[in-house]
């Protein structure tokens, strides 16, 4: 059998066979079993503790193995070899039958005290150098005490390091071990603000800039030690592995710091002053002579509540709502995203529940249209009040007979294209667009300029303002660029289309849109056939609502 090589490699064994490894484990977790080396064969058994005394990583003959120079072991060489390398020489069978005297010990063991001579110890030790402890499983509870850490020193010079290793002489740094607040008492003579810096990492520093180190003597908080202050602070430092005190300004003299760690609720400074008389923080009473400033009077349930029926005044204290409004020239159009609002209800104290606006800003519109009419009809009349626009939720349509099949298109209000670049193709409107990428568009009515065709739907692709927008043939597709300028036109949102057969639509039928269709603020909708459908009359009733 080839030899069995037995190699240290920095804390670890490897046993090799040739230029084959059978075994690499940690030194320390190897134990070595010596009373299988005074067998009738000596052979070496060693176990991994780290898996529990009984579990065997390597069994062999000790003829077969040798050391790292090539060297065969023999019983005493290996003894040597385990006894400095290995965490443990474990004796785990049963010993030669009588008393452990001198007389039964082998060639290297000539005594009980040469055995104990090889144990660790007592004391703490290095790990490479101790003994692994095993905790019984019914231990019961350990008593742990945490000493509270400290640190103590002197600051001389500004820190020019104030994110990594402070600048010598520039920090006082105390390990925290899982405390909450940091203790600070500093004395001497010095000149310089002295800042509190934190770290988790133990790597970067981060300066606490909010004014949270409290002077425990005045009751006042900053966010530093003021320059050449003698007084004890305290901080929260929950959380973060280290901290220190540092100066991070130019410093003169020497400030005396000394840091105290410890798990408990630091003091919290009120900031403000408490009015005059007792007053009740918790379940403690404090007593001010701070003079509160004038206080708007508020109309509360102590103070009187507004009756019922009557005009609300102050701040009334109650659960309800607010009557919906009636009509359009009275809704609220001052709500904007994260205003508080309220339960809205009729004027016979009614809860509205209905989806969208309160009915009163319902509409119904009923339409009608000669199926070979190819201009712009309105559908809906505008609001008549800014900002508030039509939404539909529901169409009702149906048709004769039509001459041809074809399409219709339900439009927003009407904008004047001022004109259309040919460099770049962008289209600038007179008045706001409320165009999104993707919607769709219609130019009606061109004015001057080749390159754009009219009833014909184009998809916007960019937006550049309020006032501007670019445009293209299919969605995303290549910006239409005109070989002659537009000076004037007219065009459309389109907002819904509608595709209709030659033999039409002889029962009504309904379209409800979950998301309503939304037209600009205070402008008709409109409805436009594009491309004549010869005969046949078309009937559309439009159901909505108007809000902004």
């Amino acid at each position: 059998m080839a030899s069995i090589r037995f190699t240290i490699v920095g804390t670890s064994l490897q046993i090799s066979v040739g230029q084959t490894n059978i075994l690499y484990l940690p030194c320390l977790y190897i134990a070595a079993q010596s009373i299988s080396l005074y067998e009738d064969i000596p052979s070496v058994v060693l176990f991994n503790t780290s898996q529990g005394n009984n579990f065997i990583v390597f069994e062999g003959n000790l003829s077969d193995c040798e050391d790292s120079t090539g060297t065969p072991f023999t019983i005493q060489t290996f003894l040597n070899f385990a006894s400095l390398n290995f965490g443990t020489i474990s004796v785990t069978t049963t010993p030669t039958a009588g008393s452990a005297t001198s007389a039964l010990q082998e060639v290297g063991n000539s005594s009980l005290s040469s055995i104990n001579g090889k144990l660790p110890t007592q004391g703490q030790k290095t790990m490479p150098n101790s003994t692994p402890v095993v905790i019984a499983s019914d231990q019961t509870s350990l008593p742990v005490t945490q000493i509270s850490p400290t640190a103590s020193g002197n600051i001389t010079t500004q820190n020019l390091v104030p994110n990594g290793v402070a600048t010598a002489n520039s920090a006082v740094e105390i390990i925290l071990n899982g405390t909450s607040t940091l203790a600070i008492q500093t004395t001497g003579t010095y000149t310089g603000a002295l800042s509190i810096q934190v770290t988790i990492d133990n790597s970067r520093w981060e300066t606490i800039t909010a004014p949270s180190i409290l002077n425990t003597i005045t009751g006042v908080a900053s966010a530093t030690i003021v320059s050449g202050s003698i007084g004890v602070f305290q901080t929260d430092v929950s959380g973060f592995t280290r901290a220190r005190v540092t100066g991070l300004s130019a410093m003169t003299g020497t400030a005396t710091v000394n840091l105290r760690a410890v798990n408990s609720t630091a003091l919290t400074a009120i900031e403000n002053s408490l009015p005059t008389g007792t007053n009740t923080i918790g379940a403690v009473n404090i007593a001010s002579a701070q003079t509160l400033a004038t206080v708007t009077a508020i109309t509360n349930l102590n103070g009187g509540q507004t009756p019922v029926s009557s005009p609300s005044t102050g701040n009334p204290i109650r659960i309800g709502g607010r009557v919906s409004p009636t009509t359009i020239a009275t809704q609220d159009t001052t709500y904007v995203a994260g205003d508080a609002s309220e339960i809205a209800v009729t004027t016979a104290m009614q809860q509205v529940t209905k989806e969208f606006a309160g009915a009163e800003l319902d509409f119904n519109f009923n339409f009608s249209l000669v199926a070979s009419t190819i201009t712009v009809q309105q559908l809906i009349p505008a609001s008549g009040t800014a900002s508030i626009r039509n939404y539909i939720t529901n169409l009702k349509l149906s048709t004769d007979t039509l001459g041809t099949g074809g399409v219709a298109w339900i439009l927003d209000g009407a904008l004047t294209v001022s004109s259309i670049a040919i460099t770049t193709g962008l289209c600038t409107t007179s008045a706001s667009h409320d165009l999104k990428i993707g919607d769709s568009v219609v130019f009606t009515a061109l004015a001057g300029g080749t390159g754009v065709t009219a009833n014909t739907v184009y998809f916007v692709t960019a937006v550049g303002s309020a006032t501007t927008f670019n445009f293209a043939l299919t969605i995303g597709g290549a910006n239409v660029v005109p070989s002659v300028a537009y000076t004037g036109t007219t065009m459309y949102r389109i907002l819904y289309q509608q595709h209709f057969r030659t033999t039409g639509i002889s029962a009504t039928i309904s379209l409800d849109f979950p998301n309503p269709i939304r037209g600009n603020s205070n402008v008709q909708m409109n409805f436009l056939i594009p491309v004549t459908m010869t005969s046949g009359t078309i009937y559309v009733t439009s159901s909505g609502y108007r809000g902004f």
